[in-house]
């Protein structure tokens, strides 16, 4: 346990008073919120003892500002449970609904425990898969949404036809029934594979898999 508690991270308030309270007050308010959700009276005493309530280290007044201050939180690692979306949830959960808070800067939950482990590949990675080196690489986004398959794979085509080393579905495409999922991935990565052949470049598609896929 006493294990758990010595990992913390930290998270830094901008902080602006605007109802008269003190800015103790607003600091307790931050690190109930972001923990245990419930006012101070309803707190079971071990979570207190066990520090599961975030922990105000500082506050420090903005000197240009004679209502803004500077708060430090700091929290066990293990609330975030090692995931990157609980990580968010304490960052910025429900004190997003509340007004004049900001968040200025945070630690990392054990940098060392490979928490935020970066992305897959890297641009190391990248330059393998793609055999391209020395130039900076390319890439673009297929849209507008409202085309049929048929017309993003032939927009595609274009792209690779172009010399682009990356092509992305658009954010907003996704499942919609003017261009579903599986029928336009499946026209698109054909047209960027006949593409390549023909030209002899290798870019690559890159399908954007949210929502539900019918």
């Amino acid at each position: 346990m006493e294990k758990s508690q010595n990992r913390r991270f930290s998270i830094y308030y901008r902080v602006t008073v605007s109802d008269g309270r003190p800015i103790q007050e607003h600091a307790r308010e931050i690190a109930f919120e972001q923990t245990v959700e419930v006012p101070f009276d309803c707190i079971p005493e071990k979570h207190i003892s066990n520090g599961i309530i975030g922990q105000i280290e500082s506050i420090q007044p903005v000197t240009e500002s004679a209502y803004q201050y500077d708060v430090c939180i700091s929290y066990r690692s293990d609330v975030t449970a090692n995931s990157i979306p609980q990580f968010l949830n304490v960052l910025f959960g429900n004190i997003s609904l509340k007004n004049n808070i900001r968040i200025i800067d945070f630690t990392i939950p054990d940098p060392g425990n490979n928490f935020f482990p970066g992305p897959s590949h890297g641009i190391k990675g990248i330059r393998q898969m793609t055999g391209i080196y020395g130039r900076s690489l390319t890439c673009t986004a297929l849209k507008p949404l409202g085309l049929s398959s048929h017309e993003l794979a032939g927009i595609a085509a274009k792209f690779c036809a172009g010399g682009v080393d990356f092509l992305k579905d658009d954010h907003g495409l996704s499942d919609q029934s003017f261009h579903p999922f599986t029928e336009r991935v499946a026209r698109c990565q054909e047209a960027v594979n006949q593409q390549n052949i023909k030209s002899g470049d290798h870019t690559f598609y890159c399908p954007n898999g949210i929502g539900t896929i019918r």
